[in-house]
């Protein structure tokens, strides 16, 4: 996709321990997570994308074993949880590497294996999206 792929072992570095590694400790990473929806992003291979690769795309409910379905049970509302102070079993299965939807620009469509202790600091937990309104360029 013409970026620039980092991992540790197998787990891919995402861009939250990127900033860390270059601003250093107090930088703190919120993650999120989301149980279905729509949103804007560009197909996963598109280096360089124009307005016109954006477009419209629908994720359905998260599959089972993924971060997201199991954050899903949690309830049927949006939540915070600070992953620095989670008690010692929750924080056991958020440092164990699990597929996770990772959508920046583009919609990559097949989960990535994320350690959400080693990637963030807390995280936000929506259980539905609707696409942004895109504004028009000045």
């Amino acid at each position: 996709d013409g970026g620039v792929n980092v991992y540790i072992g197998n787990e891919p570095l995402i861009q939250g321990g990127l900033l860390r590694a270059a601003l250093g400790d107090d930088y703190r990473v919120v993650g999120l997570a989301f149980g279905h929806g729509s949103f804007h992003a560009t197909d996963a291979g598109v280096s360089e994308p124009r307005d016109e690769d954006v477009k419209v795309f629908h994720a359905g409910p998260p599959a089972a074993g993924t971060v997201e379905h199991t954050l899903d049970r949690v309830g049927g509302h949006a939540w915070f949880l600070d992953l620095r102070t989670a008690p010692p079993a929750a924080h056991a299965w958020l440092d164990t590497p699990r597929p996770k939807r990772e959508i920046g620009t583009h919609w990559p469509r097949d989960p990535d294996p994320v350690d959400l202790v080693r990637s963030a600091d807390a995280v936000v937990y929506v259980p539905g999206i609707r696409p942004n309104l895109l504004l028009p360029r000045v």
